[in-house]
């Protein structure tokens, strides 16, 4: 069997990939919302609106000291919104999960459905080229490549998003200098993750179809061991599965490098940031007049903020890996029938069982150009009739049973069954 190449992964491939995967998320709008909702308001209320809360603690307290007979009746209400802010992000932070949850068992009982059905009415020429445990890989992966992309756009990309929103709102108005050093920072790094993202792209593509063949490889061994061993072959396969080892473990060692390098410049950015921070939180009061409370919450919400920017590295490589593993099946499941039923085509309807071969054309997709099995091939077999084909192996005996329960379609001439042209029944009734 011959395993097909794998070109490095396209823009097209990226976007037929999370076209398939919408489509099987936007089936349930309501958890998309709640979704998308729960992770946006549970960083709000946890980490801006809990911050802001003891910021204005913090401003009561530099205010003037507070009796020990006042506490509860001066801070009362703050404590009153923190344990309501803790309450209801706790909340969101639940129903996040839930949500995640519903969205991937939809969405991988969709997908798994999907790779059955394209892969159960493929053609013969299809599955005889590649490996079946090759597929199998192929399908597991791209069911988990739609769960980490899930995982990442709800616990990563939206609280990121969310992060960077809130902070640049609550700052811009208190700290407006700061806030524009803070974006000009934010943007470079973000430019920089989105351009060692396209670079580290086909890497992983390259390594999902290396580590999709190893596992061909191994699945192929496995399931003909009798054939293995019977003749001998063992060494053989040992060697076969050490050069898929081999390319699996190159592969994945060239995207580890490109994602080093890109955590350690990431990691600089940040190291920046907060330096930058450091200044204006230390110096805020005497050249800016800025409270304490205000001071706290500069500080929690960059810090926050530069957290989630550091987490954008891993995110991105969660994102890479998610849609280099999908990428295959996606290849896969573009890929058009070879034999497929015309739209309304009527059932076969068998009465005596005449068989007739008209002026028959054939040959493989793979072969060379003038290699074909059957040219011009005309045979009549009468109902009831019984027919042996003789021949050396490789002259057609099997294809030509092939051909005529459609498991191929022929490219000249006729197949019918009864006068019916087998290519405009529908193939279950054929079969």
């Amino acid at each position: 069997m011959s395993q097909r190449s794998t070109s490095p992964l396209k823009r097209s491939t990226v976007r037929r990939t999370l076209q398939r995967f919408w489509g099987v998320t936007r089936t349930q709008p309501l958890i998309v919302f709640l979704s998308v909702f729960s992770s946006a308001g549970y960083i709000f209320l946890l980490t801006f609106a809990n911050t802001y809360v003891m910021a204005l603690i913090v401003d009561r307290v530099q205010a003037g000291p507070v009796a020990g007979d006042r506490v509860f009746e001066v801070f009362g209400p703050y404590i009153l919104a923190l344990v309501l802010v803790n309450l209801v992000g706790q909340i969101l932070s639940k129903l996040q999960d839930y949500t995640v949850y519903k969205l991937e068992i939809a969405g991988n009982y969709h997908l798994a459905r999907l790779c059955f059905d394209t892969l159960s009415n493929q053609s013969m020429t299809f599955h005889t080229s590649r490996f079946g445990g090759s597929l199998v890989s192929q399908t597991s992966r791209f069911m988990s490549g739609y769960t980490g992309l899930v995982d990442v756009t709800v616990y990563s990309l939206i609280p990121t998003v969310t992060s960077v929103v809130c902070t640049v709102a609550a700052l811009a108005p208190v700290v407006p200098t700061f806030t524009v050093i803070l974006v000009g920072i934010m943007v470079v790094y973000i430019a920089f993750v989105w351009l060692m993202y396209k670079r580290i792209m086909p890497l992983s593509a390259a390594t999902s179809a290396a580590q999709n063949k190893l596992s061909g490889v191994l699945s192929d061994a496995v399931t003909n061991i009798l054939a293995v061993k019977t003749c001998g072959r063992e060494d053989f396969e040992r060697d076969l599965f050490d050069s898929a080892d081999r390319a699996a473990r190159d592969a994945e060692t060239v995207s580890m490098h490109a994602m080093m390098q890109r955590n350690f410049t990431t990691s600089g950015l940040i190291v920046i940031t907060m330096a930058v921070v450091s200044v204006f939180v230390a110096g805020g009061n005497a050249w800016f007049g800025i409270s304490a409370g205000a001071l706290v919450m500069i500080f929690t919400y960059t810090y926050n903020l530069t957290m989630r920017l550091n987490y954008v590295s891993s995110m991105m490589q969660r994102i890479n890996r998610a849609l280099g593993d999908a990428a295959e099946m996606t290849r896969v499941l573009d890929e058009p029938r070879l034999v497929a039923d015309d739209e309304n085509a009527p059932e076969l309807k068998v009465g005596e069982g005449a068989i007739d071969f008209e002026h028959l054309s054939f040959a493989y997709r793979d072969a060379a150009a003038g290699e074909s099995v059957f040219d011009d091939l005309t045979l009549h077999v009468a109902a009831g009739q019984r027919v042996g084909l003789v021949g050396k192996s490789g002259s057609g005996k099997t294809t030509l049973t092939k051909l005529l329960l459609r498991l191929d379609d022929v490219q000249g001439g006729r197949v019918l069954v009864d006068g019916q042209d087998v290519s405009r029944c529908t193939q279950q009734s054929l079969r």
